[in-house]
């Protein structure tokens, strides 16, 4: 492979001057005296008006005009835009993975798309000066950055880091000292270098199951509509899973276009529910179903340039993106991957009995963090700031944190790992959606038997539910299914989350 193109493969960084050593990378100058250098692979594009600016890095959709690319989509956006608050209001429909650097009036920001799956960092050089990047270690090739080995010995002595290939970062911490990230729903303010909550600000709108599914399955078949006018080469993950379910009801009007993928791996061989139901479902809905075969481990060179494009890169992973990029290559041509990942926001992921109280010590038992100073130290600080938030805004303070924290650094680290074989799309990482489908009462969206999904589902691609979604496999897992949310399962739960409540 070659090291050039893959080396930081779909990243960025921005600063005050400009930077010699990506001499292949695209390099753009802002009216703010900034430079913006992006690797190849990766889209950017400024729009101008007199002193005001908006840059896009990465890519952006509109599902109510689908016809807009990302320039058209730009230049629209700065004609509507005078504040950062009207920029916010723009982008509540979009959907996408990206970045937005903008300069109006006297405001300076940053923002990334609702789950921060473009994920961003942050730093102050010796001399003061903002600089932003996709990745910490980017920066690190820029500046004599140091690992922060209080962070180390305190999160890598846990179960989490230590015992699985899921571990992530919690709050703004990162793995250099001095660089922070910016985690969903906030904007990075470049003037204060200070991370601002934007959403929510008002009231949830309450919808009924009846608009909700009217309005989402609107949302969704317009995202698709929109990517696929984009004339990508798409594939997309399909698994017996209800998110899979949902985004493959929603392609139903596109699906000639897009490849359909299921992705062997260590724990799902050929037997498994998630290729048995997939290679049944799709050639009956007249759809072609594919296999991405497993790797053991990744050539030398490419796990080489994949620990150095993400300097937290977990080996499971790497694996799996190994497997897509020797699939992709293969067949002669790379793919946007989709994927179902963000419908967990909508389900109630977290979930405690009214007795246990939210703060940081059952947060961290909910995150399989107990024990970490850090960890605490982060989510108390986050509680502090979204407390009131919730209340006000009616926004459950658990979905909130399933957001912010664990799809916004566990799910977006992800993305950043599989830069290096391909380019990540969620169609439900779209802001109106998500709060859509929040706005329904909890009895229809956080029950076992997902009332409120089954029903977008039903609205976009009926046929669609005539296959098992997520069948139990063993007669325990049925017990434990028809046990959640129930009194006993609030009773067990209680018991287990109140000797780590501070009671």
């Amino acid at each position: 492979m070659k090291a050039e193109r893959y080396l930081y493969r779909r990243q960025f960084i921005i600063g005050p001057e400009k930077i010699s050593r990506f001499h292949h990378w695209h390099q753009s100058g802002l009216p703010d005296d900034s430079y913006i250098h992006v690797h190849p692979d990766l889209y950017c594009m400024v729009a101008r008006r007199n002193k005001d600016f908006i840059a896009l890095i990465g890519f952006i959709l509109d599902p109510f005009h689908t016809s807009r690319n990302n320039a058209q989509i730009m230049t629209d956006m700065l004609k509507s835009c005078k504040s950062i608050d009207d920029l916010f209001r723009y982008l509540e429909p979009t959907g996408g993975r990206y970045v937005i650097f903008a300069g109006l009036g006297d405001q300076k920001i940053m923002v990334c798309d609702p789950a921060g799956f473009r994920q961003l960092f942050y730093m102050r050089d010796s001399r003061g000066r903002v600089w932003v990047a996709s990745q910490p270690s980017l920066l690190s090739e820029v500046f004599p950055l140091k690992v922060d080995e209080a962070l180390e010995r305190d999160l890598y002595s846990l179960p989490l880091f230590a015992n699985t290939h899921e571990y992530w970062y919690p709050g703004e911490l990162s793995a250099y000292s001095g660089v922070k990230h910016l985690i969903p729903n906030h904007y990075l303010d470049l003037n204060l270098l200070k991370q601002v909550r934007y959403w929510p600000k008002e009231k949830l709108h309450e919808e009924s199951v009846e608009d909700c599914v009217e309005k989402c399955s609107e949302i969704l078949r317009g995202l698709y509509s929109s990517i696929i006018q984009r004339r990508y080469k798409l594939a997309q993950g399909i698994t017996a899973g209800l998110d899979s379910r949902i985004i493959l009801a929603a392609s139903r009007e596109v699906g000639s276009g897009i490849e359909y993928l299921t992705h062997t791996h260590a724990g799902l061989g050929l037997k498994g529910a998630d290729i048995m139901i997939p290679s049944m479902m799709l050639p009956e809905l007249g759809l072609e179903h594919k296999i991405v075969v497993h790797y053991e481990m990744m050539e030398k060179e490419f796990e080489r340039i994949y620990r150095r494009n993400v300097c937290t890169a977990r080996y499971g992973h790497g694996l799996n993106a190994y497997a897509f990029h020797r699939y992709f290559s293969e067949q002669g041509k790379e793919r946007v991957l989709i994927n179902g990942v963000c419908g967990e926001i909508t389900r109630g992921f977290y979930y405690l009995p009214a007795l246990v109280p939210v703060n940081g010590v059952t947060l961290c038992s909910l995150t399989r963090m107990r024990g970490s100073r850090l960890a605490l130290e982060q989510f108390e600080n986050w509680l502090q700031s979204t407390r009131d938030v919730s209340r006000e805004s009616g926004v459950s303070l658990l979905d909130l944190f399933y957001w912010e924290q664990r799809v916004g650094s566990w799910a977006a680290m992800s993305y950043s790992e599989y830069d290096i074989a391909f380019e990540s799309f969620s169609p439900m990482n779209c802001r109106l959606f998500l709060s859509t489908m929040m706005g329904v009462k909890k009895n229809y969206r956080q029950t076992v038997d997902t009332y409120l999904h089954r029903a977008l589902i039903k609205r976009m691609w009926p046929e669609a539910l005539n296959y098992v979604i997520n069948p139990p496999q063993k007669m325990g897992g049925k017990i434990i299914r028809k046990m959640k949310r129930t009194p006993l399962h609030g009773i067990i739960k209680t018991i287990k989350y109140l000797r780590y409540s501070g009671f």
